[in-house]
């Protein structure tokens, strides 16, 4: 499913009384466009929430909302889980580099199930100081062993640029996951293997109302070429591919 960010406006039709017993429609009046705090998640929250939704699969709904405030571009998304809430924040302003936050409470006691967890990944990179930001989406998959205290990712991005494939094995404890030898494979936008560099994920096992999911965020950085990475992974519990691992 590709991703596409949108906004809109959500407008307010007053209703006035006038001569004569009738009634007139007074034009749309709309909410201030109020700049998000990108210091204050519950700020960016709110933001992104003043958009629109995007199903993402799984009983995941993206909220997500971009504006231009004062000539800068401000762009939020988060996505929410039925029953658990907000789950993981991002944000962006100016077509710079996308933060990712996981957000809500760690649960202390894991109800998800033993499977495979699908959804998508986002990346926000540039593979030199000199290079100029880009983002670069796509599926991830999640298959969590909560027997053996395990996590397997696997996962590709792309843009007109860039494939990205973010795999390794994290290690779960209780309802983290966490891991600081991912593979971040970066090739051109042909296919062509370019180079590797080793990051981190951090990550959390979450149970809604009717499914369970996975959130997380992966990093790395090189200071001798200034690569830097940031993403966030956002999968449901996909029942018919843990019956079948290879659908």
């Amino acid at each position: 499913m590709k991703l596409v960010r949108g906004s809109v406006l959500i407008a307010a039709v007053a209703l006035s009384a006038c001569g004569g017993g009738g009634s007139v429609v007074a034009p749309p009046v709309y909410d201030p466009l109020v700049a998000p705090d990108g210091s204050d998640i519950s700020s960016v929250i709110a933001f992104a929430k003043k958009g629109g939704t995007i199903d993402l699969g799984n009983g995941v709904t993206r909220y997500t909302n971009t504006q231009v405030i004062n000539s800068k571009k401000y762009a939020a998304w988060v996505d929410v889980l039925p029953g658990y809430g907000d789950a993981l924040v991002s944000f962006q302003t100016d077509d710079q580099g996308v933060t990712y936050t996981m957000t809500g409470d760690t649960p202390t006691v894991v109800s998800a199930p033993t499977g495979v967890y699908t959804g998508q990944i986002e990346l926000s990179y540039k593979q030199t100081s000199a290079d100029t930001w880009r983002v670069a989406t796509g599926n991830v998959s999640v298959n969590l062993d909560l027997a053996n205290g395990t996590a397997a990712i696997d996962s590709i991005a792309s843009n007109a640029d860039n494939n990205i494939e973010v795999f390794g094995n994290a290690t779960v404890s209780g309802a983290q996951l966490a891991s600081n030898t991912m593979t971040m494979r970066m090739r051109d936008g042909a296919g062509t293997l370019l180079y590797d560099k080793t990051g981190s994920l951090d990550g959390k096992i979450i149970t809604g109302t009717d499914t369970s999911a996975i959130v997380g965020t992966v990093n790395a950085t090189d200071s001798a070429d200034g690569y830097e990475l940031n993403g966030g992974l956002t999968t449901g519990y996909n029942a018919a591919c843990t019956a079948n691992p290879s659908c």
